[in-house]
Formats: structure tokens, sequence, C-alpha cells
């Protein structure tokens, strides 16, 4: 095989290299998963929370951890899902919290609760939900 052949070969699977790649960075959430340690950006949060069910079933998840009952805080315009993991989990995890909440203990007292949602994109499944009562009370 001559030089320019052998050259050749190696521009094109450069070329083709390079165009895998440039895809693979693509800034649509729906054409790629996050690589581990990548800043999770806002426009990736928002396809998981409302293209891939996230929203819903981390509020449901929550309100279903709860002991007793609780009431969301936050009014009509605050989301429930306030924070989310800066960078990509190696498991391709999110997880999701918040304080916009309070739970209802045995007197009827409402506590004001932190809580968390681990979520997988992928299967659109809950892994594990957690509520933390924080020290504010309120009858």
């Amino acid at each position: 095989m001559s030089f320019k052949k052998i050259a050749l070969w190696g521009a094109t699977l450069i070329a083709i290299a390079y165009v895998l790649v440039a895809s693979a960075r693509s800034d649509d959430p729906k054409l790629r998963k996050l690589i581990t340690g990548e800043e999770v950006s806002e426009k990736y949060i928002n396809y998981v929370l409302f293209d891939r069910d996230g929203r819903a079933k981390c509020k449901s998840a929550i309100e279903g951890a709860a002991q007793y009952d609780l009431r969301w805080t936050g009014g009509g315009l605050t989301t429930a899902l306030t924070h989310w993991n800066a960078t990509a989990r190696e498991d391709g995890y999110i997880r999701f919290s918040g304080d916009n909440a309070e739970t209802q203990n045995l007197p009827g007292l409402w506590v004001r609760v932190t809580y968390h949602c681990l979520f997988d994109p992928d299967s659109r499944t809950v892994i594990s939900v957690s509520l933390e009562p924080t020290k504010k009370l309120r009858q």
C-alpha cells in the first residue's frame, strides 16, 4: 500500500472519530448520557424532570415516605425539587433535594423537613427517598 493511501485512510479515520466524539458531546440530553464528573446542566435537569417523569415520580415518592401527612410549603410557582447534584454520578442517577415541605408528627405538629430523592433517568424509577426533620416546628 502506498504512502498516499495510508495517509488517506488515516485522515478518514480521524474524521470519523471526530464526528463520533462531537455527536457524543451534543447538548441535546436525549442524544447522550452524561460522563462521570461532567457538570449537570439545567437543560439536562429539565429533561429528567419533565421528559423522564422525574418530577412527578419523586414528588409522589416523597409524599409516600411521610409517616403521617405531608404538605408542600413552597407555593404555586416554587418547584419542590430545588437542588440536584452538580456533577454527573458514576451510576447516572440524579439526586434531587429540597426543603419546601412539612410533615405531621404523632402529636399533630407540622415539622419542616429536608427531602432527598435519588432518581434513575434511564429506567424512570425512584431509587431511594429520605426525609430529615429540620429545627423549626409549626402548629
